[in-house]
C-alpha cells in the first residue's frame, strides 16, 4: 500500500459539497432486514456517496532513510551506533557525550554529502 486511495474529506468543509454528500448518502442507503446486512448497506452507501461527492486521491508516502550511501556515511553511522550501544550498557555522562559527538559527526557527513550531490544534480540540469 505505497500509494493508497483516500477520500478528499477536506472538501466537506464547503457547504455545497457537504449538502451534496448528504443528499447522495440519503438516496444510496437501502434498509435491510438483519443487522449484518444493515451494516453492509451502510458501509456501501457511505463509500458510494463519498466517491460521487468528494472523490479520492492517491496518498503518497515518502520513503524514509538515506537516498545516498557510501563508505564514509556507513562508517560514521556505524560509529554512532556503537557509541550508543556503549552508552546503553554503561549510562554515564561521559558515554553520552561521546555518543552526541559521534551523532553530530554522522549528521555533518550526511548533510555534506547530500549538499555535494545536490550541487552536482543541479549542475546537470543546467
Amino acid at each position: 500500500m505505497a500509494n493508497e486511495l483516500v477520500y478528499k474529506v477536506y472538501l466537506l468543509q464547503e457547504e455545497s459539497i457537504r449538502r451534496l454528500y448528504q443528499q447522495r448518502l440519503a438516496t444510496k442507503y437501502p434498509r435491510a432486514s438483519t443487522t449484518d446486512k444493515e451494516w453492509k448497506n451502510i458501509k456501501v452507501a457511505i463509500k458510494k456517496a463519498a466517491n460521487e461527492a468528494i472523490g479520492t486521491e492517491k496518498k503518497y508516502r515518502r520513503k524514509k532513510g538515506l537516498r545516498i550511501w557510501n563508505e564514509e556515511i556507513k562508517n560514521a553511522i556505524e560509529n554512532k551506533r556503537t557509541a550508543y550501544q556503549k552508552y546503553l550498557q554503561n549510562p554515564i555522562e561521559k558515554m553520552f557525550q561521546t555518543y552526541k559527538i559521534k551523532r553530530s559527526i554522522a549528521k555533518t557527513i550526511v548533510s555534506k554529502t547530500q549538499r555535494i550531490l545536490g550541487q552536482i544534480h543541479n549542475q546537470d540540469k543546467i
